[in-house]
């Protein structure tokens, strides 16, 4: 009977034998630089492992990655389609994310609580989320303009708890999309995530 040879690094070889089985088109094979980059991390969980990454390049390759002790854990491929890219193009311009000024809607946010607490004739209100996920967004447009870099604390339940502060909204409306395109259920798994 013949016993195949187990190739001496079974872990390199597994990883291997899986992104060559996994078939990525070859427009995201050949994939340019990163344009847009969205991190979520919880302040919660151990390490410094991001609980969801996802690159998009200019070229429309967008790639997720979910955290080792996500359910989905993995690294995912896909190429986004003409339509997808314009509609992220569009939302891009919509929601204004590279203008957002996280040092200015920390300050309205104050404002408003502050004028809330005032109202209720307390000394001092404070809306705090110990366990809301920290938003990283990075957005290259390349050709030597100005990188934007935001990060924000618990953006969904301040922008929830701070609906009047429209740019909060913008910037979580702008990063569920890039979740939704990178959620989507055509991508391929071209890896294993390890911590």
């Amino acid at each position: 009977m013949f016993k195949p040879k187990l190739h001496p690094f079974p872990a390199i070889a597994a990883v291997l034998a899986l992104l060559i089985a996994t078939p990525v088109s070859a427009d995201c094979a050949k994939s340019g630089a990163s344009w847009i980059t969205l991190e979520l991390t919880s302040p919660l969980a151990a390490g410094s492992e991001a609980m969801e990454f996802i690159d998009i390049s200019r070229d429309g390759c967008i790639t997720t990655r979910y955290a080792s002790y996500h359910v989905q854990a993995g690294v995912y491929q896909r190429e986004l389609d003409a339509s997808e890219l314009q509609t992220l193009r569009a939302t891009l311009e919509r929601t204004r994310v590279r203008r957002f000024d996280a040092k200015a809607v920390r300050a309205q946010t104050l404002a408003i609580e502050q004028a809330k607490a005032k109202a209720a004739g307390v000394a001092s209100r404070h809306f705090i989320v110990a366990d809301g996920e920290i938003l990283r967004l990075s957005i290259d447009e390349g050709s030597g303009q100005a990188k934007t870099v935001i990060r924000y604390e618990a953006p969904a339940a301040h922008a929830k708890a701070q609906r009047t502060i429209e740019a909060l909204n913008l910037l979580v409306e702008f990063s569920d999309h890039i979740q939704r395109l990178g959620a989507n259920p055509a991508k391929r798994k071209i890896a294993e995530a390890t911590p």
